[in-house]
This record gives structure tokens, C-alpha cells and sequence, in this order.
């Protein structure tokens, strides 16, 4: 008892003295520990995940979720919403396919589910790097816009907009209708690409014009944040 006492005293110590570095991380990169600095006075607040992939596995938002924010997930896997209805029931789970527009793609399926995507190129790129496919799918592809006015609750600010869809980012981004929805902070994949390359992307040249600065740079994730209004 006297063991289990000095133990507890010993924890509640390192904490006060900033000793426990302890940090429980579900995104591929870290991306949620710094969401979480940038929402630290946030407690309850609205994500749009798009290419969500998994409930929790490399997830940009379940570290969010937890805290009790809720939102919307997105991923084209067919059968992929099941584990979200499991473990994430108060979000809004929907699996079908985006795109800049409504229509059917074909979706590259791989036996590591993270890399999956609509972009052909990039499909082949993960062939050459030793990735193993599964097969294509016919996908149904809607756009951000459509599916926003439609599953969006009203009188919502989106908080966070995540969108990880392997090679599309840049072509959806781009389609939002940014006088509708502003969401205060974006996070978006530029693969491989340095910070001054990423400044000069097409991606940029859209957030740029919208508003937003680059707050961090991951190594191929992007984090975006509206400016506030002077």
C-alpha cells in the first residue's frame, strides 16, 4: 500500500514538474500532436476527415475525437465505415469516393490500405516501389461541396479540414467553395516536396488566395491556418 502511495506521489511530481513526456500520437507524422497544440483552447469543435482510412491507424483526428470533438469521415474503401460506426459513433460516417466532380473513377486498391487511390500515377508509383495491388474498383465520386451540403449539421464552422486521398488533395482543395466553407485549419499531403517547393505548389497558389499562411510542414503533410482578420 505504502509502494503503491509513493508511486502515485512520485507521477503526480513528474507532471507538475513537466517530467512525464509521455504522448500518445495515432497520425502517421505527428500530425495530431500539433493539432492539438493548435486547438489547445479548443475543447469541443467540428472535423471534415477526408481519406480517413481508419478509425484510429495513422488518423489525423481520432486524437481529437477522443478529447470530444466529433465530425465527419470520408473514405471510398468499401466496407471501411464499418469499424468507424464501432468505434467512433458520434461521428458521421460515409464511405464513398471525392472528387472535383460527380462521377465514377477507378480506385487503385492496394494490400496496404493507406496508400489506395483514384490518382493513376501515383498507382504506379506505388507499384515500382514494391507496393502489392489488390485489384480496381469502380468508385462513385462525389464532390466536397455536394457532400458538405448534404451531411454537414447547420450552423456548423468546420474546424478542421483533413484531406489525405493520395494524389488528389491539391484537385479537391481546389474545388471547395471556400465562401461557404472556411474551415480554420487545413491539412493536406504534398508529397516530397521541401517548403519552398510547397509555397510555389498549386495547392498554395489556392490557400494563398484564400487567406491561409502555412503554419507547419511535416514531411509531407501540410498544415494550414486562416489568417485573422486584422
Amino acid at each position: 500500500m505504502i509502494s503503491l502511495i509513493i508511486v502515485k506521489v512520485k507521477n503526480l511530481v513528474k507532471r507538475f514538474l513537466g517530467l512525464d513526456h509521455r504522448v500518445v500520437c495515432y497520425a502517421q507524422e505527428g500530425e495530431d500532436i500539433i493539432l492539438s497544440r493548435l486547438f489547445r483552447e479548443k475543447s469541443v469543435g467540428f472535423y471534415v476527415d477526408i481519406g480517413a482510412h481508419h478509425p484510429k491507424r495513422f488518423s489525423n483526428t481520432y486524437l481529437l475525437y477522443c478529447r470530444g470533438w466529433r465530425g465527419i469521415n470520408i473514405d471510398a474503401m468499401p466496407g471501411s465505415m464499418k469499424l468507424f460506426q464501432q468505434i467512433r459513433p458520434r461521428d458521421i460516417n460515409l464511405e464513398m469516393g471525392v472528387s472535383n466532380e460527380t462521377g465514377v473513377r477507378e480506385y487503385h486498391v492496394f494490400q496496404e490500405g493507406a496508400v489506395n487511390t483514384f490518382d493513376t500515377k501515383l498507382a504506379q508509383i506505388n507499384l515500382n516501389q514494391g507496393w502489392k495491388a489488390q485489384g480496381r474498383i469502380p468508385i462513385v465520386t462525389r464532390t466536397i461541396n455536394s457532400i458538405l451540403s448534404e451531411y454537414l449539421p447547420p450552423n456548423t464552422q468546420i474546424d478542421l479540414l483533413s484531406i489525405d486521398i493520395e494524389g488528389l488533395d491539391s484537385l479537391v482543395l481546389s474545388s471547395l467553395n471556400f465562401s461557404l466553407y472556411r474551415p480554420g485549419i487545413i491539412i493536406c499531403e504534398d508529397l516530397d516536396r521541401n517548403v519552398e517547393e510547397v509555397l510555389s505548389s498549386d495547392m498554395a497558389s489556392v490557400l494563398l488566395k484564400e487567406g491561409y499562411y502555412l503554419s507547419s510542414k511535416l514531411l509531407n503533410s501540410c498544415v494550414w491556418k486562416m489568417k485573422t482578420p486584422s
